[in-house]
């Protein structure tokens, strides 16, 4: 988990310095092998942010091929559709499965979704098999964007029933249920902040983008630091607990055992 904040806190400095990546994947989310002096990131609040940007990075965004920059003097620019499947947002993805291109079709906030969903299909494939499992990774699998629309936003859903008691966390993901309920309200709250930047993007400055944006950065990765401390150190097994009979399924091995 921890890993996953570095390369979101430099992928909001690309994003200050004017340049959105649009692939964020599991595949351009890199561990470094020796950690790495980097500059702090100072532009948050959230003091822990600060200290944990202090520290040698241990990972990194990477692959800017379709890196594009986002805001010239006659305003932000959009550029053509962007992303690796299974971690592009909702709202990307019901978008463009619709056929619906707006003005500003991939935001800053689109790929901080991306890094959710990078996050979710970590933890999916460390986790032991399971009915509920092997359906989420099947889903997020999907080649044509209505039917990965359709399953990933059954996995928000079913996230989001958690918090309220409709339904239960699968017993291996119970350990990371909190984290990932407050990531997917944040990424809720997100989308309706990238409709409102492109619905009115035509008066908005560059400050203005940024500044929208900037909350939603410090609260994912506050969120992140928050959690470290009650995540488990080393990925669930199926020997850890005793699964009901419907979330059984042997088929299909896990990789599990390594530090989370």
């Amino acid at each position: 988990m921890h890993n996953s904040l570095t390369p979101t806190a430099g992928h909001w400095n690309l994003f200050i310095d004017d340049w959105l990546h649009r692939d964020v994947s599991l595949g351009n989310v890199m561990l470094l092998e020796e950690p790495e002096e980097r500059e702090p990131v100072y532009d948050f609040t959230d003091i822990k942010i600060l200290e944990t940007t202090q520290e040698k990075c241990i990972g990194m965004i990477i692959d800017g091929d379709h890196a594009i920059i986002w805001w010239r003097r006659r305003g932000p620019q959009a550029g053509h559709r962007s992303g690796t499947l299974p971690y592009l947002s909702l709202r990307l993805c019901r978008l463009w499965s619709a056929g619906q291109h707006t003005q500003l079709p991939h935001t800053a906030l689109d790929d901080l979704e991306s890094f959710i969903w990078v996050l979710m299909h970590v933890i999916l494939m460390k986790i032991p098999s399971s009915l509920v499992r092997n359906q989420w990774l099947e889903g997020m699998a999907r080649e044509d964007l209505p039917t990965l629309f359709q399953a990933k936003g059954h996995i928000r859903a079913e996230i989001s029933y958690w918090e309220n008691g409709e339904s239960a966390p699968h017993p291996a993901l119970e350990a990371f249920a909190g984290v990932l309920i407050a990531l997917f309200k944040i990424a809720g709250r997100a989308g309706a902040e990238c409709a409102r930047l492109a619905k009115d993007v035509q008066g908005m400055e560059r400050d203005d983008i940024v500044s929208a944006c900037k909350p939603y950065y410090e609260e994912y990765l506050s969120t992140i630091l928050d959690a470290l401390d009650t995540l488990p150190e080393e990925w669930p097994t199926s020997d850890a607990y005793e699964l009901p009979q419907e979330y059984v399924e042997e088929d299909s091995p896990s990789d599990s055992g390594d530090e989370c």
